[in-house]
């Protein structure tokens, strides 16, 4: 992709979680296309589960499930000569098999200028690597970050715009 001229990030929402079921950005989302998301230690209360990213077409009055995702996800562990990957439909998976007593950061790029596109690189301090990539659906207006089971500990997402 490429920018003529200087693109411009702007804070438009953070969330810090404290034993919170989820993690919404219900506002602010509408007036832009592309952003730059931070996750910084996640953790969740529940061993061995997912951390996810749903989107919503009504502001986070419901979120999409199945068969509105068209993504995957590929991670490697520390010193393992296996990568496992999984394919969803349900959700954008950004890391697999958390452990409750890790914690995992990283960055996604998201393009909602057709259906949202997400492209993203995770890693956890048990040196796990992830690398995520989806499309969704058109006209999305709020996210969700989530853990697959149980609510996240602790942990920061911020979202981006850019701004030309």
């Amino acid at each position: 992709m490429a920018y003529s001229g200087t693109a411009t990030l702007t804070l438009i929402g953070s969330r810090t979680a404290n034993n919170s079921a989820s993690l919404d950005f219900t506002t602010g989302i509408s007036p832009y296309k592309k952003f730059f998301v931070t996750l910084s230690n996640m953790a969740p209360i529940t061993n061995a589960v997912n951390l996810t990213m749903l989107q919503s077409i009504n502001g986070g009055s419901t979120w999409l499930g199945a068969g509105n995702y068209l993504a995957g996800l590929n991670s490697n562990a520390y010193n393992s000569v296996s990568a496992s990957n999984s394919n969803d439909t349900a959700s954008f998976p950004l890391f697999a098999a958390q452990t409750n007593t890790s914690t995992s950061s990283g960055f996604l790029y998201l393009d909602k200028g057709g259906i949202l596109q997400m492209n993203g690189r995770m890693a956890g301090n048990a040196f796990t690597a992830a690398i995520s990539v989806g499309s969704g659906v058109a006209n999305v207006n709020a996210l969700r970050f989530v853990y697959s089971s149980g609510n996240i500990s602790s942990g920061t997402v911020n979202i981006y715009a850019f701004l030309p």
